[in-house]
């Protein structure tokens, strides 16, 4: 009688990459004849993350009530009042949580690297990662041994707690500032996804489109771009040519930049250098009228533009010559 078993390999290979990794899992764990199959699975996504859920308690809420912060010492206070004891059980649960997750996230990355050898290293070809302080090393380490056959590279959110961001961000080992000194190039990558805030240094914007030559599809999401701190120690590369992207969706402010011009603006010279851009999407969070200027002018001399979404209202921007000349 003919079984699973029975089938060309390459059949059942094919089989394998169209599951889940829970159901990868399960069919390497069958038999033996299964294993090869299912471990090229199994690699061919790696998450360095956790659940969004990771750490999270059953939630018990407690009664209403005043309660004082003031022996917090500087702690951030809800729109410049005390928290209620709700507000304060609620950011303690956040608070919690996103410590169990840094805790424990470094923690899978190095056991992910101790397992890897080159045969299973050159079977990645899509990573997701959540940058957490504690991580940084091993995700780029991750990065430099994935990085020759890479496809897709996702970075998500930063941190859930929007008040433990740093004012200024040099303050802290983030990833981007980790990657711009790493010095990694991805031949094969073609589609990137830079969740909110993963990238603040704007130097980073430019770097992946050196570090990626192939990259077609591209999605960042940052409310504030910085410049790299004065003292960094690093030559950042210079942009030669055209890019290969057809797909760009991005939603950015400056506000952690210095004054900027037409000439400065790194995403500027990102979409004046992807003329062949197809869809684009574009959603401005700051009122640098030069900048936006600059934003609806060059999508205009795209040749190969065929979708042009503007994501936000601009009312702010109504006396922008960019905007009364294309209407």
């Amino acid at each position: 009688m003919a079984n699973l078993t029975s089938l060309p390999q390459e059949t059942i290979s094919q089989i394998a990459l169209c599951l889940d990794r829970h159901s990868g899992l399960s069919l390497a764990l069958t038999c033996r004849a299964f294993a090869g199959p299912a471990e090229a699975r199994l690699w061919q996504t790696l998450e360095l993350s956790l659940s969004p859920y990771y750490g999270v308690s059953p939630p018990i809420q407690p009664h209403e009530g005043a309660f004082p912060l003031a022996e917090r010492g500087g702690a951030f206070l809800l729109r410049h009042r005390p928290y209620t004891a709700l507000e304060a059980w609620a950011w303690n649960q956040v608070e919690t949580a996103e410590e169990a997750y840094r805790t424990a996230l470094p923690g899978i990355i190095d056991r992910i690297i101790r397992m890897a050898d080159g045969r299973r290293w050159a079977l990645v070809r899509e990573i997701t990662a959540a940058p957490r302080v504690g991580a940084i090393a091993g995700i780029v380490r991750v990065l430099r041994n994935a990085a020759p056959r890479l496809a897709e590279l996702h970075l998500d959110e930063p941190t859930s707690l929007d008040a433990l961001a740093p004012i200024f961000p040099a303050d802290i080992d983030t990833l981007d500032y980790a990657l711009i000194r790493a010095d990694l190039h991805f031949p094969f990558l073609t589609y990137l996804r830079l969740g909110h805030d993963s990238v603040r240094f704007s130097d980073l914007i430019l770097l992946f489109l050196h570090a990626a030559p192939n990259l077609t599809d591209r999605d960042f999401d940052t409310w504030g771009l910085w410049d790299l701190p004065a003292d960094a120690e690093t030559q950042m590369p210079q942009l030669q040519g055209e890019t290969k992207l057809r797909r760009l969706k991005m939603e950015f402010a400056d506000r952690g930049r210095q004054e900027e011009t037409d000439e400065s603006s790194p995403v500027l010279e990102m979409l004046r250098r992807s003329p062949l851009v197809e869809q684009l999407s574009e959603g401005y969070m700051d009122q640098n009228v030069v900048v936006y200027d600059g934003l609806v002018k060059t999508a205009w001399t795209m040749r190969g533009l065929r979708d042009y979404h503007w994501r936000w209202e601009p009312s702010d921007f109504m006396d922008s010559d960019s905007l009364v000349s294309n209407g």
